[in-house]
């Protein structure tokens, strides 16, 4: 099993209410169907699957329980919306009635979930940090950090966070798709080739591995075994929440225009990447950036564009993090929607208010990617390139995986050669 089904037994703590999860972790659970609960969103949120509700059944037995509330306020974060800390709060309220009984790692785990509500990004790295070294078994953590890290493009902290649980969790699959990503993103990509191949050996059915190796195919140039690799695995996706599945299939399809089968990825898009949670940030961004992957090979997308913009017009002072609103302000100038301007206005507050290293982020580094965005979106090409090559060296900080980010520097060649032509 790739995350052995937990036995309940009792943690050697002191703490007579502490039994093992399916990972060796102690946790605090009076009974074991609060444990069973547990156990069953650590799978199926490493599984990517669409069960995490699960851990909501803990909580009617045991509403104080840390764990339980830590997760389902996870949850709530993950839905990256601006209300998203505000429906946490309720959970973090809950699980901070227990906290005293709680063993150490839970506490940690709570504590880092109240800096995630409170976007206390520098408090949530030394969480994710500090768990990862002392709990190594704590692969759901390690997932969280990797989504963490990823949002601030910082690939050596990704790396740094996985090497920590690496030595302690090599049991468990999902570990090495994690791996395999960091190595990944630091350009490591024999050994995150390997990873991601040990991931799938031990578990076939883990979406993280795949797109791991998705990630290392097309950075490697290496299409046509990509879209190969996907299209032999894709069986195993249905049962992804909307996240994995359509990114999973996001990254099918940019295998194919790198093949020219356009029509192959515009079909794609259709079936899989705009066709789950249409209200949810990331298959917004999945969707948007395909569209103009697609416009940028000369393929007529412009109907496409305004059903997408529908969805995000109402984000547009979110500013939950830079490269989503860097997707949503280019498909309201793609779609000519008003709230373009008004979305490019608020940007422009958010980076003045910003302090710290956050004004590096969102004054230095997003507002120029932001401007060439809407300039390129309006065919002002001279400035879409000035200010596109103008964030390049700072590009990394506006988050996302390479291949994400890679779609800017794509807009920026595109402009150039339109500006010099």
């Amino acid at each position: 099993m790739p995350v052995r089904a937990g036995a309940a037994g009792t943690g050697e703590t002191g703490n007579k209410f502490a039994m093992l999860d399916c990972m060796g972790n102690k946790v605090t659970a009076r009974c074991p169907e609060t444990l069973a609960a547990i156990n069953g969103f650590s799978t199926h949120f490493l599984e990517c699957t669409t069960g995490c509700g699960v851990v909501f059944k803990a909580l009617r037995d045991e509403p104080d329980s840390v764990m339980a509330n830590a997760h389902a306020a996870s949850l709530m974060l993950l839905c990256q919306s601006a209300d998203a800390p505000a429906q946490a709060q309720p959970y973090l309220d809950a699980g901070a009635l227990g906290a005293r009984a709680a063993t150490e790692r839970e506490q940690l785990y709570l504590d880092l979930m109240a800096r995630w509500a409170a976007r206390d990004i520098d408090g949530q790295s030394q969480r994710f940090d500090e768990l990862s070294r002392r709990f190594p078994r704590d692969v759901v953590a390690v997932a969280l950090g990797v989504i963490h890290y990823n949002s601030l493009g910082d690939a050596e902290r990704m790396m740094q966070l996985c090497d920590n649980a690496i030595a302690a969790s090599a049991d468990i699959s999902y570990m090495h798709g994690l791996r395999a990503f960091a190595l990944d993103q630091n350009g490591r990509l024999d050994e995150a080739e390997a990873e991601a191949q040990t991931a799938v050996d031990m578990n076939r059915m883990d979406p993280s591995a795949h797109h791991a190796m998705a990630h290392v195919m097309m950075t490697g140039g290496r299409a046509a075994e990509g879209a190969a690799w996907m299209a032999s695995l894709s069986d195993t996706w249905d049962a992804c929440h909307s996240h994995m599945y359509t990114h999973n299939w996001w990254h099918t399809a940019l295998f194919h225009l790198e093949l020219g089968d356009s029509p192959r990825a515009l079909e794609i898009f259709d079936q899989h990447v705009w066709a789950r949670d249409k209200g949810y940030a990331q298959d917004q961004i999945n969707a948007i950036a395909l569209l103009a992957r697609l416009e940028l090979l000369g393929i007529s997308v412009a109907e496409r564009w305004t059903g997408v913009a529908a969805f995000v017009a109402p984000r547009i002072d979110e500013h939950v993090q830079p490269l989503l609103d860097l997707h949503y302000l280019y498909a309201l100038a793609r779609a000519e929607r008003v709230e373009a301007d008004k979305m490019m206005a608020s940007l422009r507050a958010k980076a003045t208010e910003a302090v710290g290293n956050q004004k590096t982020v969102w004054a230095d580094a997003m507002i120029p990617v932001a401007e060439g965005l809407l300039a390129h979106a309006r065919s002002e090409w001279p400035m879409a390139a000035e200010r596109l090559r103008a964030a390049t060296s700072r590009l990394n900080l506006v988050g996302g995986s390479n291949v994400q980010r890679g779609l800017f520097v794509a807009l920026r060649d595109d402009a150039q050669r339109r500006a010099e032509g």
